[in-house]
């Protein structure tokens, strides 16, 4: 099957799907937008978003200056509330390399966006930003007249100093245009003056708007960083073309369509960084009754051995992919996907139904050996179909075994053994610290960080001193199909 390029008029920021190549770029685009967003990015995977003090969080957020027809918002706070601002100063100073960048609270956010800068050949941080940028950030994306167009506000602390600013950046600069918003202390930046105008005289802003306050009550909490999205209207701003294209790269049906809202918050601890995401009322023909995730796991993960060194394990896998399979392709084959697995013995869809079960957990348990372990309503069946597949992969009887509630496989007697046992991962403090949730979810994603890295790390490497701070990070969730909910966290040790 030929595929199709992407399409110029969807711009690779905003491909939200994916694409084979990214498009190139041409002139001299301001690298401003960018950095100063870039900004909030550094100082999360930092962990330095520690403030100048103990108090603030207040003021002016940027959903209160961008317009209410924005349809994706990135949000970074780098003044969050006094708690979010203590234990993000207390994680960054178990990094080494972060706990000799941030040394004082007071100079946080100069030291960690000066770093950033330092990539920006056009911009110096002392000069260009540090006079003026004030606390919060965000970049949107909004309605053009042909596709989507990225806008981003920018707080400011000192408007004469931000005026002479970019007045020289812009006339130095393609494609910088800017606007101070009548709102609050923010300044607006984008591609074009005519979006930038029209978002910084709005009387119509994105917190009063009910997909955006549907989107915010969704999660709990402070949050440094915050992501919100409406898929329709994402959708339906994208060009037509763009659209076309899309749905004949990914074989999707003419008629395909999304509706509903995305969101996600970015919060700390003293031992972890939490990411919280979640839909609502989504709606589309891949997520119309979606078994992926859906229901109440049978904790099958949480008795993996506790060595186990990474772990996967998802409800209605084999039911969903079968559901995604017809959905996509329907009766064709573009891919020869079926014809090859004819040739093997397996027909498609149909045992990827038995073979999966109705949860499916894949492990890692050392640096060679892997399980699987399958929880089925017809255990005859799954064997049947996972025999085939063994065969296929040079597999024999001694590493599969049918099990009263299902089948299980290990690529050797031993890695079978263990994944058909009771190890007790789900009593380890890696794992429950990394995985609160995991009983009864959908899904569970687990890596022990510190185990992976004393197997394949190498100790000489120059990130080794932060990676091995690390200890595990863990993703549950589940799903109806419309409304999801996923938590992911990453944990550090003593």
């Amino acid at each position: 099957m030929t595929t199709p390029e992407q399409p110029a008029s969807l711009p690779p920021a905003l491909d939200v799907l994916g694409s084979p190549e990214p498009a190139a770029r041409s002139g001299r685009r301001s690298g401003l937008v960018a950095a100063l967003v870039g900004a909030g990015a550094l100082a999360v995977a930092g962990t330095g978003v520690a403030a100048a003090s103990l108090l603030g969080g207040g003021g002016a957020q940027p959903e209160d200056v961008l317009p209410a027809d924005a349809i994706a918002v990135l949000k970074v706070d780098l003044d969050p509330a006094a708690g979010q601002k203590v234990a993000v100063y207390r994680l960054s100073q178990r990094f080494p390399s972060l706990a000799e960048r941030v040394r004082d609270q007071d100079q946080v956010k100069d030291q960690l966006l000066s770093a950033l800068f330092e990539d920006v050949e056009e911009l110096d941080y002392e000069r260009d930003v540090a006079p003026w940028i004030g606390d919060r950030v965000a970049i949107a994306a909004v309605p053009g007249d042909d596709q989507p167009q990225p806008l981003a506000a920018v707080a400011y602390d000192d408007r004469a100093a931000a005026e002479q600013a970019l007045e020289r950046l812009a006339a130095d600069q393609e494609e910088l245009a800017y606007a101070f918003s009548e709102n609050a202390d923010y300044v607006l930046l984008g591609s074009t003056q005519a979006t930038v105008d029209a978002a910084a005289g709005t009387d119509r802003v994105l917190a009063d708007a009910d997909a955006w306050k549907d989107g915010d009550d969704a999660l709990e909490g402070d949050q440094i960083v915050t992501a919100w999205a409406d898929l329709g209207a994402f959708w339906a701003a994208l060009p037509a073309e763009a659209r076309e294209q899309t749905e004949q790269m990914y074989g999707l049906t003419a008629d395909f369509a999304v509706d509903g809202l995305a969101v996600a918050g970015l919060s700390a601890a003293a031992d972890h960084l939490e990411l919280v995401g979640r839909t609502l009322d989504v709606q589309s023909p891949l997520a119309e009754g979606s078994l992926l995730g859906a229901g109440e796991g049978g904790d099958l993960v949480q008795g993996l051995p506790a060595d186990t060194v990474a772990a996967l394990s998802v409800t209605g896998l084999g039911a969903g992919l079968v559901q995604v399979f017809e959905a996509v392709y329907g009766e064709d084959d573009p891919m020869g996907l079926v014809a090859t697995a004819q040739e093997a013995g397996l027909t498609l869809p149909d045992d990827l139904r038995p073979l999966l079960g109705e949860e499916t957990v894949g492990a890692l348990l050392g640096a060679e050996d892997v399980g699987l372990r399958v929880r089925s309503e017809d255990p005859d069946a799954s064997y049947d179909v996972l025999t085939r597949v063994a065969s296929l992969a040079g597999l024999d009887e001694s590493t599969l075994r049918r099990l009263d509630d299902g089948v299980a496989a290990g690529s050797t007697p031993e890695a079978l053994a263990a994944v058909t046992g009771d190890g007790g991962l789900g009593e380890t403090a890696a794992f429950r610290d990394a995985a609160p949730d995991a009983a009864g979810a959908g899904y569970v994603v687990y890596v022990d960080i510190a185990r992976l890295w004393e197997m394949f790390g190498d100790p000489e490497d120059e990130i080794a001193r932060d990676v091995e701070r690390l200890q595990s990070v863990g993703v549950t969730g589940s799903t109806d199909g419309r409304d999801s909910t996923v938590r992911a966290r990453l944990t550090v040790r003593e």
